[in-house]
């Protein structure tokens, strides 16, 4: 798909500048098909801006679908997407914040749950600097059965 873009791209655009600088172009490449390009650029004296309107209508549609030949669409369209790129990092860290460093540990899995029915609840054990919900393993390290 892409070679056959890339090949499509270069002979538009071949024909776009042979047009454009009135024939007054070098050969870059003739492998594996013609590469003109327009002598001393757009800025030149060969370079007629005008002649875009007797070309084709095939021909100008080609060159105003090549990528990158409307810079601030695309732009806006990276912009866009690098906005969409940036919150769904910043849901991905809050998640790994949420679930990962405000957790807290426990020695044994019997100490990871609490029933509501013992009394306490996990709000009435919550240290200073815990995650609400976090339960407090005892603080005397071994929790659980036998001793």
């Amino acid at each position: 798909v892409s070679a056959k873009a890339v090949h499509d791209i270069r002979i538009a655009y071949d024909t776009f500048e042979q047009h454009m600088y009135g024939g007054h172009t070098l050969v870059l490449t003739t492998e594996p098909h013609l590469e003109r390009r327009g002598i001393l650029g757009a800025t030149g004296p060969y370079f007629n801006a005008s002649a875009f309107s007797s070309l084709s209508a095939k021909d100008q549609a080609a060159a105003c679908d090549i990528p990158l030949s409307q810079p601030f669409f695309f732009g806006a369209v990276l912009y866009t997407w690098t906005l969409v790129c940036a919150v769904e990092l910043r849901k991905c860290y809050d998640l790994f914040e949420s679930l990962v460093v405000n957790t807290r540990t426990c020695l044994t899995m019997a100490d990871a749950l609490q029933d509501e029915e013992e009394g306490e609840t996990a709000e009435d054990e919550e240290a200073p600097g815990t995650a609400p919900g976090a339960v407090d393993d005892g603080g005397g390290g071994g929790g659980g059965g036998g001793g």
